[in-house]
């Protein structure tokens, strides 16, 4: 809804929380603001002024509910296992022993099995 939606027999909602009034007559308040006089659904009269933001934000909410309602139909769906790999330490695959594998490579042997293994997974 924008702003020029807001003249006379327009039923709006927003203007009041939960519902809809029907105006009688809209004064142009600046670019950003209209100031209606509403009839409430009681038959009383009312006055409110809302701005551009209120409606840009109702809309931002609708959009954004309507974008997660996709997401409830969102289910869990078992693991499906494409394949398998086995790490070796390069130590073992040299045949050395723990006294003969130096502590400060480890590490840094460490992280470079760990990037070959996420670039071959990813």
């Amino acid at each position: 809804m924008n702003l020029q939606d807001i003249k006379p027999s327009a039923r709006i909602k927003g203007i009041l929380p939960n519902e809809t009034v029907q105006i009688v007559s809209a004064q142009p308040r600046g670019e950003t603001a209209v100031e209606p006089v509403n009839r409430n659904n009681d038959g009383t009269p009312g006055q409110q002024l809302p701005c551009a933001d209120t409606f840009e934000l109702e809309l931002r909410q609708k959009k954004r509910l309507e974008e997660l309602a996709p997401e409830r139909k969102i289910t869990v769906m078992p693991s499906v296992v494409l394949g398998g790999a086995w790490i070796i330490p390069r130590s073992m695959l040299l045949g050395l022993s723990p006294d003969q594998i130096n502590q400060e490579n480890l590490s840094a042997n460490r992280d470079e099995i760990e990037r070959i293994a996420r670039e071959i997974i990813l």
